[in-house]
């Protein structure tokens, strides 16, 4: 098959050669331009025509890829050099004797292109502006009033365009990046401007899946980080277990300070309440803190003190929040202003791990005490912490399996 040529629009110029049989095409630079300096010839593997990003009168590459990207290639390899844009395979640079031949795929080309076309746009776009605003200063009555772009001014898709320019931009956001696109996300959902089709949809899903999982995956190494710390303060546990409790137990959506429950003054560590405003009332001691003691004589175990006061205690609160139930939701409607029932509340005692229980004994007995509480649950922290990654490993979709080639 004979070799079709192309030629400029006053014939006078050959500007491609296209081979067909081999899919590839030979694009002429024209004499007298720059780029001509640098090649005579482009060659096109994979192309039978004109790519993307020529001028079909020969010029060679459009601007400002044929400004700067040809300078940029100039400076690094000498001139005059090899080029080729292909359609598949790799961009790479060789050297044969003293020249070296460039190769870049088409792809590649056209990011530098439209990278160039972008910042050139938003320059002309900055400098009209500028104009017209000094303009205004100067001839106020023809010019209308136009702030000049400070290099923070926000443009249309920009924030995409930043996203989307580097496959690896993840690794190299800053922690006051990453706070801010997730204030900014949080935002978006407020406001009801994620969208509602079906790929927004699941944009968004997903999202709010990995952030979910992310966030409890920090808080389950925190919760680690936590209980191989024995030194650290009942307080401190409660106040993280106030913090996440919600996590933890996902029939309770909403958490109540500390609130005065008793004459005495004496105070819950925090009550929470489940979907219906139900309330239950929580106590907090340590991992640490032992759950069973032995009995020698009888080969059984018991409540350590300080769970059997724990249980003690909550028995109370229940009793009192029980009698004066009309008082309390009436003191939690005025200071929280949030309608709670008081209907049979439960208490739950969060204390020890299950590590304590070093034998079957120990379990056996641990279950029968805790089942025969009438009101009152006892957790053990490992309990809670299972019931975190359960959630976790709810929040990552399994993948399905596929057959062996036989």
């Amino acid at each position: 098959m004979a070799i079709e040529k192309i030629y400029s629009k006053d014939d006078e110029r050959l500007v491609l050669e296209i081979d067909r049989l081999k899919n590839r095409s030979v694009y002429h630079v024209a004499e007298g331009t720059g780029q001509a300096k640098s090649f005579e010839k482009i060659y096109l593997e994979g192309f039978v025509g004109f790519p993307k990003g020529f001028y079909r009168e020969g010029f060679g590459l459009l601007k400002p890829a044929g400004t700067f990207l040809v300078q940029a290639l100039k400076e690094a390899f000498g001139a005059p050099f090899e080029f080729s844009i292909i359609r598949t395979g790799k961009t790479k640079v060789t050297k044969t004797g003293r020249r070296f031949h460039i190769q870049l795929t088409h792809s590649d080309y056209i990011a530098i292109l439209d990278g160039l076309k972008e910042i050139r746009s938003d320059a002309n776009r900055k400098c009209k502006k500028l104009v017209a605003a000094k303009l205004h200063g100067l001839f106020p009555k023809y010019y209308k009033s136009v702030a000049p772009d400070s290099p923070f001014t926000y443009s249309e898709d920009r924030i995409a365009k930043i996203l989307s320019s580097d496959p690896e931009i993840v690794e190299k956001l800053t922690k006051n990046d990453v706070t801010r696109i997730a204030e900014i996300y949080s935002e978006l959902a407020e406001k009801g401007k994620l969208g509602i089709d079906v790929k927004d949809l699941s944009v968004v899903s997903r999202s709010k899946s990995v952030a979910e999982k992310v966030h409890l995956q920090q808080l389950t190494r925190e919760f680690d980080r936590m209980l191989k710390k024995p030194n650290t303060s009942e307080s401190a546990w409660q106040q993280f277990l106030q913090n996440y409790i919600l996590l933890f137990n996902t029939a309770y959506v909403g958490v109540l300070e500390k609130m005065s429950v008793m004459l005495q003054g004496k105070y819950p560590d925090f009550m929470l309440l489940n979907v219906y405003n139900y309330i239950d009332i929580f106590e907090i001691k340590k991992p640490s803190t032992n759950v069973l003691k032995k009995d020698e004589s009888r080969n059984n175990y018991y409540w350590d003190a300080e769970v059997s006061k724990a249980i003690s205690q909550v028995e109370n609160y229940i009793h009192y929040l029980s009698r004066n139930a009309a008082t309390f939701r009436d003191e939690i409607q005025t200071i929280k202003g949030i309608d709670i029932k008081v209907v049979r509340p439960r208490g739950v005692v969060i204390v020890g791990q299950s590590t304590q229980l070093t034998s079957d004994k120990m379990r056996d007995d641990f279950r029968l005490l805790a089942g025969s509480l009438k009101n009152t649950d006892v957790i053990l922290y490992d309990e809670l912490l299972k019931n975190l990654k359960n959630l976790i490993n709810r929040l990552t979709p399994t993948k399905r399996g596929r057959k062996k080639e036989t």
